[in-house]
């Protein structure tokens, strides 16, 4: 047994656990923590994280103020009011399980059906020491929001989020996470996408950590619609890894998947995304791109996308570059009396900055660069 195993054991035991955690926590023990040689942690260094240890857990207050008729209950009592909405998933990896396991109170958001909401909602925290939050949003028949969050970790963190979508709600997640030096992130998000409803999920992702995040989407309904974007500005031994599925389950979806990384020091990212296409989805549009920025040469990154169609007429495609900064671009910008180092911040910005167009994540992306 590892470090990190015996660590979670005593935990786990060191409080009392209701059963639907005690539930989890089996879940979780079947199955174990990932084997380093799985061909998804293939890029991450779960070897060497096995060996650290996780201490006391932050004990997580959800402080937040949202504007009527926005629900917000903690997890426990919403699952007493609001069973009906919740939804079990078809796939749950062991992180998952552990942080469902491990989690204390969770937040719980509801927008009832038609309500739209002129200002976004903040859900931004700071996690000073491990912890295991978990977010559970419904979005009634109609509904539309917006979701920020700035969030910085400096422990141990497993995060979980679970969206539902109805017929028609549209939901947009800006979100920028900053990862100090000693932080660990393990982020996964499951959603589940109904007819004529969309997703945006955009995230930025900068600091000095290691994070892996998991993002499943369902399409469940006829025009549902997810658009995932994501970038991370890496320096030193920061990591980045990210999984996506994109399940097309209903006729006439549609998905967009497109991820870039700036790469510099002894940094390492990697994206592993599939697009799964059922039967019966017929006429799914699908898109799938990863771009990867090597600043310098000890900098790595690695791209898998997959596609597995079963259905006729179907249109979906995927692309990935790993690529350094192009010189001519800079000899070009000098020759128009712009320095080096001014042109090179240029062509950055440039890179980042169009795949988050007409969202609030623009002045970030700008400014860390």
């Amino acid at each position: 047994m590892s470090a990190l195993e015996k660590s979670l054991f005593s935990l786990f035991e060191k409080e009392e656990r209701d059963s639907e955690q005690r539930r989890s926590w089996e879940a979780f023990i079947e199955q174990g923590l990932p084997n380093p040689k799985e061909d998804a942690f293939r890029y991450f260094p779960l070897e060497s994280l096995y060996e650290e240890t996780l201490s006391d857990f932050e004990t997580l207050n959800y402080d937040f103020s949202f504007p009527k008729p926005v629900v917000a209950l903690p997890l426990s009592q919403a699952k007493k009011q609001y069973g009906s909405l919740f939804f079990s998933q078809r796939r749950e990896s062991s992180f998952l399980k552990l942080s469902k396991a491990l989690s204390g109170e969770g937040l719980f958001l509801y927008i009832p059906p038609r309500v739209e909401l002129d200002a976004p909602l903040d859900l931004s925290k700071t996690f000073l020491k491990n912890a295991f939050p978990h977010l559970t949003i419904f979005l009634g028949e109609g509904a539309r929001v917006k979701l920020h969050r700035n969030t910085i970790v400096s422990g141990w963190t497993f995060s979980s989020t679970e969206i539902a979508l109805e017929k028609g709600a549209e939901l947009l997640i800006e979100e920028h996470l900053h990862l100090e030096k000693q932080a660990r992130f393990f982020g996964t998000m499951q959603a589940r996408i109904h007819e004529n409803a969309r997703l945006q999920n955009h995230s930025f992702r900068t600091g000095e950590g290691i994070a892996r995040e998991e993002v499943n989407v369902e399409l469940r309904g006829e025009r549902a619609d997810a658009m995932l974007k994501g970038a991370a500005q890496l320096a030193d031994d920061a990591q980045h890894h990210v999984n996506v599925l994109a399940h097309h389950i209903a006729p006439k979806t549609t998905s967009h998947q497109h991820f870039k990384n700036i790469l510099s020091g002894r940094s390492r990212a990697s994206f592993e995304g599939k697009i799964y296409v059922e039967k019966e989805a017929l006429l799914t549009d699908a898109y799938q791109l990863t771009n990867h920025l090597l600043l310098d040469p000890k900098a790595s990154a690695f791209s898998k996308p997959n596609l597995e169609i079963f259905a006729d007429d179907v249109k979906a495609s995927h692309g990935a570059t790993v690529s350094e900064v192009d010189k001519r671009y800079l000899h070009y910008l000098q020759t128009r009396g712009i320095e080096k180092k001014l042109g090179k911040q240029m062509l950055l910005k440039g890179f980042l900055l169009t795949l988050f167009e007409d969202t609030a994540l623009q002045k970030v992306v700008a400014e860390s660069l």
